[in-house]
């Protein structure tokens, strides 16, 4: 389940595109560090298992010998998994979320393809996918000074 660098799925160029079509006009800078952030990228993929989660028993029940074997699945593609309450929805609902990090924009997205074709296989439904770029982190930086 390693990564195959050979035969990229996305060009600098489309790359590059696709982060500056994410961006506020203003925010558009030629030097924008699209390969390597100062930080992270983040890439968050929600899934829809319903072996899983079970959302009708109050609180819902997790069927933790399947989410372990999943666990384990994604770490091997680089993400971790985990369960979260879905805060958007009225009644109290677990999501699981399987969750990376690269400082590299272009190796997110070639893993993000990578699990999510995996996943899928394995008839996973994928609910959303996102990549986020986190540009203050006080974690690994106290840039306002604030500590």
């Amino acid at each position: 389940m390693q990564m195959n660098n050979k035969d990229p799925l996305m060009t600098d160029e489309e790359a590059a595109k696709l982060l500056s079509d994410a961006l506020l006009p203003e925010s558009l800078d030629p030097l924008f560090p699209i390969n390597n952030a100062k930080f992270y990228f983040e890439c968050h993929i929600t899934l829809e298992d319903k072996g899983m989660i079970d959302n009708t028993t109050d609180p819902p029940s997790v069927n933790l010998e399947r989410f372990n074997e999943l666990h384990k699945e994604c770490y091997e593609f680089g993400f971790f998994l985990s369960k979260f309450a879905n805060e958007n929805k009225k009644e109290k609902e677990l999501e699981v979320i399987a969750t990376s990090r690269d400082t590299n924009f272009l190796m997110m997205v070639e893993r993000m393809k990578e699990i999510m074709s995996y996943l899928k296989k394995k008839g996973f439904v994928v609910d959303r996918y996102k990549i986020e770029h986190a540009i203050l982190d006080s974690n690994l930086e106290d840039t306002l000074k604030l500590f």
